[in-house]
C-alpha cells in the first residue's frame, strides 16, 4: 500500500500489510519469505509500475463504458487490448523477479513451502472456521464475542486431509496460466524456483507467535472487540433475514405435509430455501420436479446442473448447457462452473475450450448495446 507524504505532491510512503490469520498459518521463515517477496516489489519499483498500469487501464475502461463518442470508443477498443498485451508480461515478470529476490533473501525451499502452505491452508480455514461461522448466523442473534481469537486458534492447526491437500496442490501446480492473471501459476513459480510440489508440515511455532510474542493475545482481544463492534448491526440484519427464511421454509413444509400442493412460485422458493438451509441432496428432487415448468424449468435445470457439477458428477454438464441455450443470464455462470469442474478433473483441453468460450461470451456482452446486456437474475440460481 502506498500513501503520499505530501498529498497531491506525492512522495509515497510504502507499507506491506500482512494478515494476522496468514501469519498464524505459516512458520516465521515462511512468513519472512512472503514479506521478502512483497518488499522486493517495492525495491524494484514494481508497485509504482503496477499502480500506473492500473490507473491507465481504468481510465480507458471508464471511457469505453461511458460511450462518449464513436471515435473514443473505437480507439479504446484498439488501444486497451494492446496496452494490456504490453503491460501484462511485464507484470508477470515482476512476480518472478520478486520470487527470485525472496528466495535469495530466505531460500527457494522456504518460499516454495510458503506458496504451498497458502494454497492448502486457506481452503482449510474456510472449511473449519468461516463456513461454520456463516452457518451460525441463522441461529445466533449476535456475533461471537471472540471471533478473532477463535480464528487464530483454528488457523494454527487448520489443515485438510493429506490426500485432499495433495490433490489440491497437484491441480494448482498443473493448472494452465490464466491470460488475464498477472500472477504466474503455482507450478510456474515452483519450476522457476527449482522446487517440488509438497504439502508442508504444520508450524510448531507460527510467525504470529514468534513475531508478536506475549502481545498476541491482547492484540487478538482488541481485534475481537473491533470486529464485533463493526459487524453487530449487519449480523443482526442478516440473522433476521435468515430467521424469516427458516420460518417460511417451515411453513411450506407444513403445507406439503398437510397434502396441499405448492404453487410453482412457492415450489421454487421451497427448493431454493431447502438447498440453503437443509442441503443440496434434499433440494435436488425439488428442483427436478420443476423441470416441466415454463417459468422455472430453466433455472431448475441450471440449479441441478450446478449442484451435480460441484459434486464432480458429469450428469450436470448437459443440464447447464441446456439452461445456457435457453437463458443468456446462465451463460457466464454456466461456463465458470464447467471450467471449475474440468479443472478438478485435470482436463486441460476442455479447460482451454471453455476459456475460449468465456472470452467470446465476454466480447458479445461488451459489444451488446446497454439495453441488450444481461440483467441481474432476480432468482437465486
Amino acid at each position: 500500500m502506498q500513501r503520499p507524504r505530501l498529498g497531491l505532491l506525492g512522495w509515497p510512503r510504502n507499507y506491506v500489510l500482512v494478515g494476522l490469520p496468514l501469519l498464524q498459518t505459516l512458520t516465521p521463515e515462511q512468513a519472512a519469505a512472503v514479506v521478502a517477496h512483497e518488499l522486493s516489489h517495492l525495491r524494484g519499483g514494481h508497485g509504482r509500475f503496477a499502480a500506473l498500469t492500473y490507473r491507465v487501464n481504468q481510465l480507458w475502461a471508464n471511457l469505453a463504458q461511458s460511450g462518449r463518442g464513436g471515435i473514443v470508443r473505437g480507439f479504446t477498443r484498439w488501444y486497451v487490448p494492446r496496452f494490456n498485451a504490453w503491460s501484462h508480461p511485464l507484470r508477470r515478470t515482476a512476480e518472478f523477479e520478486a520470487d527470485a529476490a525472496a528466495a535469495h533473501i530466505t531460500s527457494a525451499a522456504t518460499l516454495a513451502e510458503a506458496l504451498c502452505a497458502i494454497e492448502v491452508r486457506e481452503p482449510a480455514l474456510d472449511r473449519l472456521y468461516w463456513t461454520p461461522l456463516n452457518k451460525s448466523l441463522a441461529h445466533e442473534p449476535l456475533p461471537p464475542t471472540d471471533p478473532i481469537s477463535r480464528l487464530l486458534a483454528v488457523a494454527r492447526t487448520a489443515h485438510l486431509p493429506a490426500d485432499e491437500a495433495a490433490t489440491l496442490l497437484r491441480r494448482a501446480a498443473e493448472a494452465d496460466p490464466d491470460p488475464l492473471d498477472t500472477h504466474p501459476t503455482l507450478g510456474e513459480r515452483l519450476t522457476a524456483l527449482g522446487q517440488p510440489v509438497a504439502t508442508p508440515a504444520p508450524p510448531t511455532t507460527t510467525a504470529a507467535e514468534a513475531w508478536l510474542g506475549a502481545s498476541l493475545p491482547a492484540l487478538a482481544q482488541a481485534l475481537d472487540a473491533a470486529w464485533r463492534s463493526e459487524r453487530t448491526g449487519s449480523w443482526r440484519e442478516r440473522h433476521a433475514i435468515l430467521r424469516d427464511q427458516l420460518a417460511h421454509l417451515e411453513k411450506l413444509n407444513r403445507q406439503l405435509v398437510s397434502g396441499t400442493p405448492l404453487p410453482e412460485a412457492d415450489a421454487w422458493t421451497h427448493a431454493d430455501l431447502t438447498e440453503d438451509h437443509v442441503g443440496e441432496a434434499e433440494a435436488l428432487p425439488l428442483y427436478r420436479a420443476l423441470f416441466d415448468s415454463p417459468k422455472y424449468g430453466t433455472p431448475a435445470r441450471f440449479a441441478v446442473g450446478r449442484i451435480l457439477a460441484s459434486q464432480d458428477d458429469p450428469a450436470g454438464l448437459p443440464l447447464l448447457e441446456e439452461a445456457m441455450r435457453a437463458e443468456r443470464n446462465c451463460v457466464g455462470p454456466g461456463l465458470a462452473i464447467q471450467k471449475a469442474y474440468y479443472q478438478r478433473q485435470g482436463d486441460h483441453g476442455a479447460i482451454r475450450q471453455l476459456a475460449t468460450r468465456q472470452y467470446q461470451h465476454a466480447d458479445l456482452v461488451e459489444q451488446a448495446p446497454p439495453s441488450a446486456k444481461p440483467l441481474v437474475p432476480t432468482t437465486n440460481y
